[in-house]
């Protein structure tokens, strides 16, 4: 009777410190220095940040936060680049605008931590969900921004609509999604690389049970995109509907995978989303 005694009583230790270890492993600050300009600590990542304010920068800004997609390593700074060109009314608002690189990938100047997207196997596990989510969420908290409004083009379309269907707190007022995988196996096959992808990621398509339905979401794909085929933001779209969720899509003629994020009009046309007047 001791012996069990014993055996459960270092169980229910081993347990309660096994947890205690988690969680906070899960708050310590894993940057260098963390100032949420450069670098935002976020479920065991230092994610490195692309920033910008605005000349009317003030409390309680607008947050705009661009997540790229599963692009080679060298991408942040060129997205933060090309966000203020075609978002001209940042620099008529109070808005701050940040492209927040992803676990493994790099920017102009240094690199996130964790496995970039082809070392790991895919993009779209557990922990990057999280990593994104958490940072996206500690940044709103330190600007006391009166809106958040999130970004995601490829990849990075699907990380954050996994976020917002699996991730406690993650819902932002509006989500932009441009040329998602939002059904990551059909895509895999599509793309001729079912057998590296195994089966091992997330699909954003599965989770979309949680997410709010005061989050105004707006799925784009471009006509002539063959590696996110417009079907795959189509049927995302319509399963949200059918759960009463506040989302649409639009197909955009003329315009392929990546050249999408340079069309103006497109742009323009979620002012009103972005920038509430």
């Amino acid at each position: 009777m001791k012996i069990n005694l014993l055996i459960s009583s270092m169980i229910y230790v081993f347990l309660f410190l096994s947890g205690a270890s988690a969680f906070a492993s899960e708050n310590v600050d894993h940057c260098e220095k963390q100032d949420f300009i450069n670098r935002v600590s976020a479920y065991e990542h230092c994610l490195v940040l692309d920033t910008y304010q605005s000349p009317n920068f003030s409390s309680e800004p607008t947050l705009i936060v661009f997540v790229h997609g599963d692009y080679l390593k060298n991408r942040g700074g060129r997205s933060l680049k090309g966000m203020r060109s075609v978002l001209p009314k940042v620099e008529q608002k109070n808005v701050a605008l940040v492209a927040l690189t992803r676990p493994g990938y790099q920017n102009e100047k240094e690199q996130s931590s964790g496995n970039h997207y082809y070392y790991e196997g895919d993009a779209y596990r557990d922990h990057t969900v999280r990593a994104v989510s958490h940072a996206i969420l500690k940044l709103k908290d330190y600007y006391e921004a009166s809106r958040l409004v999130v970004i995601g083009h490829s990849g990075g379309a699907s990380i954050l609509g996994l976020g917002m269907g699996i991730v406690d707190g993650f819902a932002p007022d509006t989500a932009i999604l441009i040329g998602g995988n939002f059904y990551v196996e059909e895509w895999a096959e599509h793309m001729n690389i079912t057998a590296w992808y195994q089966g091992r990621g997330l699909s954003a398509h599965q989770h979309i049970e949680s997410i709010h339905s005061k989050i105004k979401i707006l799925a784009v794909t471009g006509a002539n995109d063959e590696v996110a085929l417009p079907v795959y933001g189509e049927k995302y779209v319509d399963a949200l509907q059918k759960l009463g969720k506040n989302a649409s899509f639009q197909s955009i003629t003329g315009y392929g995978h990546n050249d999408i994020l340079r069309n103006r009009d497109m742009w323009n046309s979620f002012n009103e989303d972005i920038f509430v007047p």
